[in-house]
């Protein structure tokens, strides 16, 4: 009799940890949230990508950390191309310089557009309409649709073969139009090398239809079309408003090269420092320099880091309790700031460079 009723107690407690979770609009990231991630480029075909379904238990623990980077999420005033995308309350700073601005709000979050670099032009792209990227409640089941399109225009200067010789052409047009479907296909926990997590699969089959237009005779002339389609498959948690592991798939054979996936423990939120000491970094995010202030203990050396783990700087702050350091010609993107005594990192910060 003790041994049945102790099941009946415990029953409430197996459905609770085993039922599907609901996304909303609360686990949305902030501004100041900072996420590290990476890239397998060589993950096993052995991965359990395609199965779906309820109550799975997914393994990726084997996954590899071959190419890491970081992300930082910003308030969109606070940057430069803020102009552009003024109905955005979210951005994020990719690597490579990007600028991405996000409309989020209880319903839906949708990306509006991006800043970029394409080798050295800058690149503004604002979609018409926006990109759908997730609506709430966010559960199995949960389908939607996202029609975005773009037009970017830019110099090009150089002469090209259009069929009848050699033209100058100034500039060039590439429209891209995308059919987005979504279904959230699947629930259960996923394993990552950092853990277990409660988990939503997704399935997102993207078909994308460029053009590419030149300018010559005062009109834009067709030079290459093509279509490509594609399968992203996506596990997703709560607290987090970032997938926790992102793999895009051919769709007409369900090979895939790649496996993104976070390399930050979600279970602890992403903006707790796991530091005994304080640095204090202002302004944060930052375009010309840095000011980093220390709590109860000076640093011998202060070591600036990039996104992949490479030194940028380092600095003796010859005791004094606070340093200025010149980003001023540090590219755009997340960096990290350890401070050290005697050869003991003691100290971790993060700031942004516009």
């Amino acid at each position: 009799m003790k041994k049945f009723f102790s099941f009946l107690l415990l029953m409430p407690l197996f459905v609770v940890t085993n039922a599907q979770i609901v996304i909303t609009y609360g686990d949305m990231p902030s501004a100041g949230t900072y996420i590290t991630q990476t890239t397998d480029t060589t993950p096993s075909s052995a991965l359990p990508v395609f199965i779906t379904g309820a109550n799975i238990n997914w393994d990726f623990s084997a996954l590899n950390n071959h190419e890491p980077y970081s992300m930082g999420f910003l308030n969109p005033s606070t940057t430069p191309y803020f102009s552009h995308f003024p109905s955005a309350n979210l951005c994020y700073l990719a690597p490579d310089s990007m600028f991405g601005y996000i409309e989020a709000n209880p319903s839906y979050v949708v990306a509006l557009g991006a800043r970029m670099k394409m080798d050295t032009t800058e690149i503004i792209i604002q979609y018409n309409p926006d990109d759908t990227m997730i609506v709430f409640p966010y559960t199995m089941g949960t389908t939607f649709e996202s029609h975005p399109n773009t037009v970017v225009k830019m110099f090009y200067g150089d002469s090209i073969n259009l069929g009848f010789g050699n033209v100058y052409i100034d500039s060039i047009r590439m429209t891209l139009s995308y059919d987005k479907n979504t279904v959230v296909d699947g629930w259960g926990n996923v394993s990552t090398p950092l853990g277990i997590y409660p988990a939503l699969r997704s399935t997102r089959t993207e078909i994308m239809e460029q053009e590419i237009a030149v300018h010559y005779s005062n009109m834009y002339i067709p030079v290459n079309t093509s279509i490509d389609t594609s399968l992203v498959i996506e596990w997703s948690m709560k607290n987090t408003g970032v997938p926790l592991i992102t793999i895009t798939a051919d769709a007409s054979d369900s090979s895939y090269s790649s496996v993104d996936w976070l390399t930050v423990s979600p279970s602890f939120g992403f903006n707790e420092m796991n530091s005994r000491n304080v640095i204090n970094i202002y302004p944060n995010p930052a375009t010309n320099e840095i000011t980093i202030g220390f709590e109860d203990e000076t640093p011998e050396f202060v070591i600036v880091s990039d996104i992949y783990g490479r030194e940028v700087k380092k600095i003796n702050t010859n005791a004094e309790a606070g340093i200025h350091i010149d980003i001023t010609d540090f590219s755009s993107g997340v960096y990290f700031i350890s401070a050290a005594n005697k050869g003991e990192t003691y100290a971790t910060g993060r700031f942004i460079k516009q």
